[in-house]
């Protein structure tokens, strides 16, 4: 339903993936990548709803998944600081909780959001995802241990 033409059902898809995943407490690892990549597709999404719904969504997935969604946050960060680039607060709330939840439940190493936050604000001139990528840098030193922090700093 991802690829659904109308906007409602490639939302209800969304929505339908973030209702599975509230309700639990954790995960089994498995390749969760078959459950990401629509969800992903859906961020570009014309319609601001279904784009903050797959947001949401993976936020859920990262947070069941903590470090075993470490190999997909690398590769879904990069898009996720894009739409952070977006002016509606719908999607700006879903890219900072979404990004939040990367950091918070240690799916990325503090060393590896800042690379992801460095790059994306020396890659763009646009202020609003500059400032989605700093202030995302600056929950992921707040949410790491003083050790975290001293290895990234030894990196």
């Amino acid at each position: 339903q991802t690829l659904s033409d109308k906007w409602s059902e490639r939302k209800a898809a969304a929505d339908l993936v973030a209702s599975l995943l509230e309700g639990q407490s954790s995960l089994k690892p498995a390749d969760h990548g078959l459950v990401l990549r629509p969800l992903k597709r859906l961020y570009q999404d014309a319609n601001v709803n279904v784009a903050a719904s797959a947001i949401k969504a993976t936020g859920l997935l990262a947070g069941l998944l903590g470090s075993d969604f470490s190999a997909l946050a690398r590769r879904t960060a990069p898009a996720l600081l894009e739409k952070g680039a977006d002016k509606k607060a719908v999607v700006a709330e879903a890219v900072r909780g979404c990004l939040a939840a990367l950091s918070t439940a240690s799916c990325l190493t503090l060393a590896e959001a800042a690379e992801l936050a460095l790059a994306a604000m020396s890659r763009s001139t646009n202020t609003q995802l500059r400032s989605t990528a700093a202030r995302w840098l600056a929950a992921a030193v707040s949410a790491a241990d003083a050790e975290g922090v001293g290895r990234a700093l030894d990196a």
